[in-house]
């Protein structure tokens, strides 16, 4: 009998956890490490010469754990899916949204230099540059 529970015990457990993770690869995104050193650099489009990733480039941006304002652009990295996706929301910026980034856009970068860091950002560990 003992034995039974024990092993019921260790199956519940494993299906917690298994449930655990499933919950988390569904509702977040698939790169949660990636920060933005690993994503801005000289050669992107608007961030030739910018400063390092920081803290104080968020502003006020509620969950912003690290931006970078560039020339034309900005990029902030968000601590959560969900805060990123609600940093959005109410925003009157040129903006798009790629799991825990946001990039803010203005006229000054032309369509080619967008989808190029788009690319950048998208590719960044998953394997593919495109």
């Amino acid at each position: 009998m003992l034995l039974l529970a024990l092993i019921a015990f260790m199956v519940g457990v494993l299906l917690t956890t298994g449930g655990a993770a499933l919950v988390r690869w569904l509702t977040d995104d698939s790169r949660p490490g990636i920060t933005l050193a690993d994503v801005v650099r000289d050669s992107v489009p608007g961030f030739a010469n910018a400063s390092d990733p920081s803290e104080d480039a968020c502003g006020d941006r509620r969950g912003c754990v690290e931006g970078v304002v560039g020339d034309g652009v900005a990029i902030y990295r968000y601590h959560s899916l969900d805060l990123a996706r609600q940093s959005v929301v109410y925003s009157d910026a040129d903006f798009y949204r790629s799991d825990r980034f946001v990039i803010e856009f203005e006229d000054t970068l032309t369509p080619d230099e967008r989808l190029q860091l788009l690319q950048v950002v998208e590719g960044t560990w998953t394997g593919s540059g495109d």
